[in-house]
């Protein structure tokens, strides 16, 4: 699977009571193409690999997502904390 597949299965999981969103779900696609760029010229500013500074900014995303609050919603819509296993 692809992350455009990724994307748009989190999206129909997202939208399972309220309705599946297709251009919502298109707009973030599209974004792929962005995000890649923004790798390559960070790699490329860094001297570094693309892989590191993926990593580093999936990671600084979590944080992002985490932060202020003590739970994570899963495709559910149970929520946990997220110092609890899985």
């Amino acid at each position: 699977m692809n992350s455009g597949g990724v994307i748009n299965i989190a999206e129909e999981l997202a939208g399972y009571s309220g309705g599946y969103d297709q251009a919502k779900a298109y707009q973030r696609v599209r974004g792929i193409f962005d995000t890649t760029c923004r790798v390559l010229s960070l790699s490329h500013q860094q001297a570094v690999t693309p892989n590191e500074v993926a990593e580093d900014l999936a990671h600084r995303r979590m944080e992002q997502a985490v932060s202020g609050s003590d739970r994570i919603r899963s495709f559910d819509g149970t929520a946990r904390r997220h110092s609890q296993p899985a």
